[in-house]
């Protein structure tokens, strides 16, 4: 019996340990505390360690079991990792643009067909495009092109020549990758993914409140039993004292005060 009780107040002293912060000090702090002792109490004077007990209430527990659990901070860093999957998701979809530049310079000999005693040709061509890929599988594109030409032929009736193009083309796939279901599958999984972090952080949460809280009626219980069985042992300690007065008087048997004991 002896050892299941010394196991049973090890227990309470181990899981009570994370909510009781004792501090040096020369004074005990003012204020009621569920099974604490308050200031100026036999019990209280008679430590021979001055301790300062910082009474906690069953929020404050909380507040401190989620500001000081590593699980609940890495969880909290979850939905914003997932966030960004859904982001990569639809970037699928961002249209994109495109821009290119060159040139061209040309000189050779002169004949009587090139116009130019030492004919030369420059060439400056520049195009720019924007793609974008549909929901629906399509892939869109929108290209733009212009080129500037410019010879000292005497045959050129005009010089330079501009030549432009605008071309748009729309590319639509009739079995595979068709249709918006079947684009879209991936920001839908990305954003369950999201949802599912969100639900495991909460899940963690009440895990960690619930264990705090368990923890703090168990320590509370504690202090209460503690007090019980303090106030027991001083009767006892009252009774086996009247039953010795009383043996001692001659009212009552030796074997009372053996009882009593």
């Amino acid at each position: 019996m002896t050892r299941h009780k010394s196991l049973r107040w090890s227990k309470l002293a181990i899981r009570g340990g994370g909510f009781l912060v004792l501090f040096w000090g020369s004074a005990v702090c003012a204020g009621e505390h569920p099974g604490v002792p308050p200031a100026g109490s036999p019990r209280t004077e008679a430590l021979t360690l001055d301790l300062r007990v910082l009474p906690l209430t069953l929020q404050d527990v909380a507040y401190l079991a989620l500001l000081n659990n590593r699980d609940v901070k890495i969880e909290r860093l979850n939905p914003e990792v997932a966030a960004t999957g859904v982001s990569q998701a639809r970037a699928v979809f961002d249209p994109s643009f495109s821009m290119e530049t060159t040139s061209h310079n040309e000189q050779g000999q002169g004949n009587l067909l090139s116009g130019a005693a030492e004919p030369a040709a420059d060439s400056i061509n520049w195009s720019a495009g924007l793609k974008a890929r549909l929901i629906s599988g399509a892939l869109a594109s929108l290209d733009f092109k212009n080129s500037r030409s410019e010879s000292n032929s005497a045959f050129l009736t005009l010089n330079p020549q501009y030549t432009s193009s605008l071309l748009f083309t729309l590319t639509q796939p009739l079995l595979r990758d068709f249709g918006p279901r079947v684009n879209t599958i991936r920001i839908k999984v990305a954003q369950n993914n999201v949802t599912m972090s969100r639900y495991l952080l909460q899940s963690r949460v009440a895990g960690v409140l619930a264990n705090a809280e368990t923890s703090y009626w168990d320590l509370v219980l504690g202090f209460k039993e503690r007090d019980i069985r303090h106030e027991a042992l001083g009767l006892a300690r009252r009774l086996v004292e009247r039953t010795r007065g009383l043996v001692q008087e001659g009212l009552l048997p030796e074997i009372a005060l053996l009882q009593a004991e």
